[in-house]
């Protein structure tokens, strides 16, 4: 679900959605990649895009999978319902990539306005 390259220092990122959440390969080339060979789970995101905006990289989300994993922390685990999928689906996530090498992680923007000057 929703595969996403992108070029960062000549090499190729991609990032896609599979089961519990976002996966990110990287490759040397945009066309080949080395099937299930160094990816691993970012995080618990849904719909994801990956992009880079005035230097800075971001993910953006429906915060589906974010509300989920917030209520297991809280021990609510019941998605039965057709009101409990609607609150999952209110609003969008979006946080900001920061690259050590080539590994992402995730975290909330710690100044959002700053993207904006």
């Amino acid at each position: 679900e929703a595969p996403c390259v992108v070029e960062r220092d000549g090499l190729f990122h991609l990032f896609y959605i599979n089961g519990p959440g976002m996966f990110h390969a990287i490759s040397d080339t945009h066309t080949r990649w080395l099937g299930t060979t160094g990816r691993y789970l970012v995080g618990p995101f849904v719909a994801a895009e990956v992009f880079e905006w005035r230097g800075r990289w971001w993910v953006t989300s429906t915060r589906k999978e974010v509300a989920r994993t917030d209520d297991r922390r809280r021990g609510i685990s019941n998605h039965s319902t057709e009101a409990d999928e609607r609150r999952n689906l209110q609003g969008m996530f979006l946080g900001e990539i920061v690259w050590q090498e080539d590994f992402p992680t995730v975290r909330l923007p710690t100044d959002v306005s700053s993207a904006h000057e």
